[in-house]
């Protein structure tokens, strides 16, 4: 359902945030008003951000409250089926491809090409991009993981597809039926079912759930009690001091609003990470990743016409150089001491 963005979110499912959700600080500068969910169109309001002047992260003051938030997900990504195109299917493949070679592991579906002329992909590599869960579970011994926020289970089922044995947790419960469906293990609840899974993991993923939480903090601490000694947090999420955020400001698509609740540094959540007792905390730098998707958004809130994607992602390759020099998302892989 799309809704006129324009209507106000009702009051009475409205909850103040009187602190930080990062650092309980209460020092802040209202940073962006008026924000709209011009990425989905799903969620009635318009939001306020604040930016906290003691950890820097950004955060919504009023925010929709626990009961109410699920409106803000009516035919998100996550809910939609899944009816892929030939061409969708295709470039599935080319992917999978492209990463079984690089990676030297066999995902399916892909084209099958043999490793000589799989060669011929490597200018690819400018176009295609790694991405940095999968070269960590591509290339270290296997064990247990988990996937805390899986939607419809696609890392999952690439990780078990590797040798990993899988479980998920997923509070949608259309992507829980579509990961299930597909042979996964995916429990159905939000993070706080952490508490009730008896087991430890290896390995723990959170791929852009972190900034959609009430209680960051809280969760951040589940993940930790989920994981062995010596497992691995794979965590990623947008980040509060993107160059892309200043650049587009309110229609920098990392915001998302209301959905996206609070946004941390990275240098924040990787001094918070070592006060949970982690260690060799590696960033992983991602650069113009929402690029295309605040452009789109920026015109689209200023009545412009959209330019053609095809121009632009040439135009972008042609530069050859990073447009930002901070980076877009945190991407952090850390271990547990």
């Amino acid at each position: 359902m799309i809704f006129d963005t324009h209507k106000k979110w009702p009051s009475s499912d409205l909850e103040e945030v009187l602190c930080c959700p990062f650092c309980g600080s209460n020092k802040r500068t209202l940073i962006y008003q008026a924000v709209r969910d011009s990425s989905f169109l799903t969620a009635p309001g318009e939001w306020n951000y604040w930016d906290c002047k003691s950890c820097k992260s950004l955060y919504l003051n009023p925010r929709p409250s626990k009961c109410s938030v699920g409106k803000a997900y009516r035919n998100y990504y996550t809910h939609l089926v899944d009816n892929r195109s030939m061409i969708k299917r295709l470039k599935i493949r080319l992917k999978h491809e492209c990463l079984s070679q690089w990676l030297e592991i066999n995902l399916v579906p892909r084209l099958r090409l043999s490793k000589f002329i799989g060669y011929l992909l490597l200018p690819l590599k400018s176009l295609i991009r790694i991405p940095y869960e999968l070269e960590f579970l591509a290339t270290n011994p296997r064990g247990s993981l988990i996937d805390v926020g899986c939607g419809g289970g696609v890392t999952l089922d690439l990780a078990k597809q590797m040798g990993w044995t899988v479980k998920g947790l997923e509070l949608d419960p259309l992507a829980c039926k579509a990961a299930n469906n597909i042979g996964l293990n995916v429990v159905q609840g939000d993070y706080n079912k952490l508490s009730e899974i008896n087991e430890k993991f290896d390995c723990v993923l959170c791929s852009h759930v972190l900034e959609h939480v009430h209680d960051p903090i809280e969760m951040l601490n589940l993940l930790t009690d989920s994981l062995k000694e010596n497992g691995h947090l794979i965590l990623s999420l947008p980040n509060a001091l993107s160059d892309l955020r200043f650049h587009f400001g309110k229609f920098w698509r990392g915001l998302e609003a209301p959905r996206h609740m609070s946004i941390p540094t990275v240098d924040f959540l990787i001094s918070m990470l070592k006060t949970l007792g982690y260690t060799n905390i590696k960033q992983y730098d991602l650069y113009e990743e929402t690029y295309w998707q605040s452009l789109c958004i920026e015109r689209k809130e200023n009545l412009l016409p959209q330019k053609n994607f095809l121009l632009f992602k040439l135009e972008r390759l042609l530069k050859g150089k990073k447009f930002t020099q901070t980076t877009d998302y945190i991407q952090l892989i850390a271990k547990k001491t």
